[in-house]
């Protein structure tokens, strides 16, 4: 704490507040002495308070006389002196400059990062123009600048090695150098989509899944370990490995079910960089068609609120048309890692076994990455 900072405290430490003046206090002769003034302006004070009093009697006070008046006046022209000399010496003390630097603590560890850093005078709140500004990172690089003329340098830093870092601000002015000193953490984003080779399996079968994790900033293919964990229709962990990704971010993993294993809905869960994806299977007993279904569009792209014509064309594998099947067809959209029914159709196979029907394009659909933007329908 400064003299300037202390003096703007000292009342406040004669009412019990402010602790932390007394530090301050203690080595420093010129605070305590304004600290004394202050006090003598109190005790003048309650003096004429004192006399300002009514008599403890029954019998009517008699009209204040002027000398009570004439203490209070003086106590005033005391506390109006005495703040006058407080206004004049503070107007010369020196001026030091006031650093204030704006950035992030954590830092992406791929990216540069942007500090600014604004400098002021402490007397009167100027802007410093054209002062040097240093900032170093320990195990890093050191970059160089000049404030503006409001007082401001903007500085991009290169990210350093490692977690965590000490950055180094030091400035040079006219009216003085400043050094100061603040530390950062560092993170690689990084985003990851698991999938598996399909959403249906029966007991005694094998689970194929994928992971594929890129960095989030440069869209390069993360580097690094991935955690994998499966879980069954109760919620317990029937797997957990530790991957790690090849040259192109993938990281595979089989899992073979168990012939009595749980029935229902399993969840598989991969971790990359502080990212999450999850998926969803289900394990069940069933038994494949005996006839094939093929689907056509009338297009391959739609826009928002458009009709997409269905055609569809059934028939047994020995040939013969399923005649007379009734047919659902169902729209999904990729949200959320999953694709979500927003329209449903019905129809009824003709003698040869096709059947039309359409299906309207949502008005609202979500762009995704996966399609380059486009929403992803099926």
């Amino acid at each position: 704490m400064d003299c300037r900072e202390a003096e703007l405290k000292l009342s406040w430490f004669l009412d019990g507040e402010a602790p932390e003046v007394s530090a301050h206090l203690a080595g420093c002769a010129a605070c305590r002495e304004k600290l004394e003034g202050l006090k003598q302006a109190d005790v003048l004070l309650a003096a004429a308070a004192q006399q300002m009093l009514p008599e403890p009697s029954g019998r009517r006070a008699p009209r204040a006389r002027w000398g009570a008046w004439a203490i209070l006046g003086s106590a005033a022209m005391v506390l109006a002196g005495f703040a006058g000399w407080f206004v004049w010496n503070a107007s010369f003390e020196p001026a030091v400059p006031i650093v204030t630097v704006i950035g992030p603590d954590a830092w992406e560890a791929d990216a540069e990062t942007l500090l600014r850093v604004a400098l002021r005078s402490s007397q009167d709140g100027t802007p410093l123009r054209e002062a040097d500004v240093r900032i170093t990172v320990e195990g890093g690089s050191t970059v160089l600048g000049k404030t503006d003329a409001d007082g401001v340098a903007e500085l991009r830093i290169p990210p350093p090695a490692g977690e965590t870092a000490t950055v180094l601000i030091a400035v040079v002015t006219p009216i003085g150098s400043v050094e100061t000193r603040r530390r950062v953490s560092l993170s690689r984003p990084v985003r990851v989509l698991l999938s598996t080779d399909k959403p249906l399996y029966q007991p005694g079968q094998t689970v194929h899944l994928r992971a594929l994790a890129m960095n989030d900033l440069k869209r390069e293919p993360f580097q690094g370990e991935v955690s994998l964990e499966i879980h069954d229709v109760n919620g317990t962990r029937v797997l957990r490995r530790t991957l790690r990704t090849s040259a192109f971010g993938i990281a595979a993993e089989d899992f073979a079910l168990a012939e009595d294993v749980l029935l229902g809905r399993w969840r598989a869960t991969v971790t990359a960089g502080g990212a999450a994806s999850e998926r969803t299977f289900d394990v069940k007993r069933y038994v494949l068609p005996k006839f094939r279904v093929a689907v056509e569009t009338d297009r391959t792209f739609y826009a928002p609120g458009e009709q997409a014509l269905i055609a569809v064309d059934a028939s047994y594998f020995f040939g013969k048309p399923c005649a007379g099947a009734k047919v659902t067809a169902e729209l999904g959209e990729w949200v959320a890692d999953e694709f979500r029914t927003v329209a449903t159709a019905a129809a009824t196979a003709d003698a040869a076994g096709h059947a039309r029907t359409d299906l309207r394009i949502p008005a609202k659909v979500h762009g995704t990455e996966l399609a380059g933007g486009d929403a992803l329908l099926r």
